[in-house]
């Protein structure tokens, strides 16, 4: 009952804008979750890998979704950043719907997304014109820059250290 009472208060901001396809920015006295799920459902044929999963992460919180292997943790991030689209129910980034375009950054567990010959350059590069950056190019070079990456900008990911390929990885997720 707690858990659907802080849904109900979190969606309300946003539960018009989201029927609506819209945005559902808040009101000034009101911060937005960092992120909703209100009922979601992912089904695979008869399997269900979500059966009306909700929870809010709180703005400004660390949020932790633990469970046993097959819970549903990993089904529940696809589809809050927009890479698996639910069966049924609602969810919300940042009061914003799920599933619109730049909501969400998605920092994979490994390395998986820096690709040995290419340049932080050329990743920051691809990941920004994916989504949609109108400047791909300078877009690259902020992240690099905020990332502690831009007297790296043209190494190859093979050539960076640990720490700086963890770092090139989150300024994929979130160039743009």
């Amino acid at each position: 009952a707690a858990v659907a009472a802080a849904v109900d208060w979190a969606l309300a901001p946003t539960r018009a804008p989201l029927a609506e396809g819209g945005g559902g920015a808040a009101d000034a006295e009101t911060t937005p979750p960092a992120a909703v799920a209100d009922g979601l459902v992912v089904a695979y044929g008869a399997a269900r890998a979500l059966d009306g999963a909700s929870f809010v992460a709180p703005t400004r919180s660390v949020t932790a979704l633990l469970g046993p292997n097959g819970a549903g943790k990993t089904t529940a991030m696809s589809v809050l950043t927009g890479r698996v689209t639910p069966s049924a129910g609602a969810a919300a980034v940042a009061g914003k719907r799920v599933g619109a375009r730049g909501v969400a950054g998605v920092c994979p567990q490994a390395d998986a997304a820096a690709w040995e010959v290419l340049t932080v350059r050329e990743h920051l590069r691809l990941f920004a014109a994916a989504r949609r950056a109108p400047h791909p190019g300078a877009a690259a070079a902020a992240s690099a820059t905020s990332f502690g990456l831009a007297q790296k900008l043209d190494a190859r990911a093979s050539e960076l250290s640990g720490g700086q390929r963890r770092r090139l990885v989150l300024a994929c997720a979130t160039v743009g």
